[in-house]
């Protein structure tokens, strides 16, 4: 399935500019404030707005969930690390666009909840992960827009994040897309999540995350 990319609003006070990764860091130092940003395709965006359009007690509540049966599963089992609203940096590559202009298509991501193997991440560190996420769980909240969340799968999927899951907690209902696959599973509210390869053994009824 191709999701259409509309273009999404741009925070930074440069209007149409582009930045690396170091220009981002360097412009939230500048910026410090109490707000999540992420640079998706160059473009710094406020990850959740502030306004009553922001993420809800209910966001909030389905994340603690899916964060605490993805630990309980993989800690005692030693097979990685769980991170919640944690940023990932991406390749920062130089794209073009349809008039052949260079333009940056730097990325500094931050999923709600997501995983990583064991042994890709020391133990201590400093920073943005220093890995690509092996899963990552988006949950919808009211700011959001059906082109930023397949704007960010598309960022996930290029950078060959292994599962993704898109959980749209007013629907009940999560749509599981993989690395190096077109194919989109549906699941809905009865269904359940399956950690597949990525992480063995892990299942969860989704009654047990919505209820």
């Amino acid at each position: 399935m191709t999701i259409t990319i509309e273009p999404l609003e741009i925070i930074a006070a440069d209007e149409g500019r582009y930045y690396t990764l170091a220009e981002f860091y360097a412009w939230l130092k500048q910026n410090e404030d109490d707000v999540q940003y992420e640079l998706i395709n160059g473009v710094i965006i406020e990850k959740d707005k502030s306004d009553s359009a922001g993420p809800s007690g209910r966001h909030g509540e389905i994340m603690s969930k899916l964060s605490f049966y993805l630990t309980a599963h993989s800690l005692p089992n030693n097979l990685g690390r769980v991170f919640t609203d944690a940023p990932f940096q991406f390749k920062d590559d130089i794209g073009t666009d349809e008039g052949s202009q260079k333009k940056r298509k730097s990325n500094c991501l931050i999923p709600d909840v997501s995983f990583v193997k064991a042994g890709r991440v020391p133990e201590v560190f400093n920073g943005p992960v220093p890995a690509i996420p092996d899963l990552v769980a988006e949950i919808d909240s009211p700011s959001d827009s059906l082109e930023r969340i397949g704007d960010k799968i598309e960022i996930y999927k290029q950078a060959r994040v292994g599962l993704i899951w898109s959980i749209f907690m007013q629907d009940r209902y999560v749509v599981v897309q993989r690395a190096g696959s077109d194919d989109i599973t549906l699941l809905n509210r009865e269904d359940e999540l399956d950690g597949e390869d990525v992480l063995p053994g892990f299942k969860l009824k989704l009654p047990a995350l919505f209820k």
